[in-house]
């Protein structure tokens, strides 16, 4: 049997294995698809039976993938096929988050290990909302997401620290699953459909802490946008593509940090910050004054002279900070998220080559509360880890 979903040229081929075909078939419920008898044509992703199990092939594998159950087979060849729909779909950017509706926007939660972003997508549609998804979105340049169509699955057992009515609301959704995940059964109301779109409203970063009330911090647009970065599905694309949608998607949506305990908590906090007005509250003055790093001891022979931007870089501005692009071959798909302080000393050094201490000189007048001392200590360390990083070079060894 083969599989042809919506919006793809290939098939999926399963090998008389019905109970997988259901298990899918439940585990993407909003992802249309028509079935065909296999013949002779390649199918990149291939499923049969082996033992008591299965046994799956697809370019992504080196080789052939054991698989135990009927859920983990729908598991697996559903994170296969996604990056072949994106390959078909070149309009599209993949995203790995949850996602949910409220109102006519879309919350995102990207992927942090552990954070809860199933969970919280769950959470959402315990609480009436339309979920889009809860590990994977279509992104359009325009910034609108697009829904997949792929059930909300969970880790199992679930904690037994979770609200009763949580626990109760995924019982009384039992979808496909094993010992180890389970799917959801949400209806049509709940999930959105393949192809559904709605612009995005927030980005939301996740932090679960056992115990902790809910708690929703603002954030700097540009940590939305490192995280959004790192959780696209097109690590080998160069990152001026990637950038550009996703850089004019945070210069106009909030982005928080979501503390919680509680996704149905969590669930009401962020329902009602999405029904302020929409924007993100400045970091005060004494936050910017940040070093990225704790960088070592800062090697004073090393630092002399001065120093300007090396070429071979693209700055793309959001908010105080600036994100640079590496447009050299040797360093495709580089990109450096400078602070305010490491931006505007890059800023100095396009005027006219700079030293450390020179510079160190300047900034004690913008931040009139920062010990002297404090600053020019933090100026040399971010002078070294703009060199290390290769964005500014020495000119002169002469102060």
């Amino acid at each position: 049997m083969d599989i042809v979903w919506q919006g793809m040229s290939l098939p999926m081929r399963l090998d008389a294995v019905p109970e997988v075909e259901e298990a899918l078939a439940a585990a993407a419920p909003g992802w249309p698809q028509r079935r065909r008898v296999s013949d002779a044509s390649t199918a990149p992703i291939h499923l049969w039976r082996r033992g008591d199990g299965y046994c799956q092939t697809s370019p992504a594998l080196s080789r052939s993938l054991p698989i135990p159950t009927a859920a983990s087979a729908a598991c697996s060849l559903l994170a296969d096929l996604i990056p072949n729909f994106l390959l078909e779909q070149p309009d599209l950017m993949g995203l790995h988050c949850g996602s949910a509706l409220v109102g006519k926007r879309l919350v995102l939660f990207p992927e942090a290990h552990r954070a809860g972003k199933s969970t919280l997508s769950a959470a959402f549609a315990c609480a009436g909302y339309r979920v889009f998804g809860d590990d994977v979105l279509a992104l359009d340049a325009a910034g609108e997401g697009m829904a997949l169509g792929i059930a909300p699955r969970l880790r199992v057992p679930l904690p037994a620290s979770l609200p009763a009515a949580f626990s109760a609301y995924v019982e009384a959704h039992r979808g496909p699953g094993d010992d180890r995940y389970q799917y959801l059964s949400l209806s049509a109301a709940q999930l959105a459909r393949h192809g559904e779109r709605a612009p995005v409203g927030a980005i939301v970063l996740l932090e679960r802490e056992p115990g902790a009330a809910a708690e929703l911090l603002p954030l700097a647009p540009g940590d939305g946008l490192l995280q959004l970065l790192c959780q696209n599905f097109a690590a080998d694309w160069p990152a001026e593509p990637l950038l550009a949608p996703l850089l004019e998607l945070m210069k106009r949506v909030p982005c928080w940090l979501l503390r919680y305990a509680d996704p149905l908590e969590a669930v009401d906090m962020v329902v009602e910050a999405m029904r302020q007005p929409a924007g993100v509250a400045a970091l005060p003055a004494s936050s910017r004054w940040q070093v990225a790093h704790s960088a070592a001891e800062v090697d004073e022979v090393a630092l002399a002279g001065r120093w300007r931007p090396t070429t071979g870089w693209r700055a793309r501005p959001l908010g105080d900070e600036l994100f640079m692009i590496s447009t050299l071959a040797e360093r495709a798909g580089e990109v450096h998220r400078l602070n305010p302080v490491a931006a505007g000393i890059w800023r100095l050094l396009n005027c006219e080559p700079l030293g450390a201490d020179e510079t160190a000189g300047l900034l004690v007048e913008a931040f009139p509360g920062v010990p002297a001392r404090r600053v020019a200590a933090d100026t040399r360390r971010l002078f070294a880890e703009l060199s290390r990083a290769g964005l500014i070079q020495r000119i002169s060894s002469q102060p």
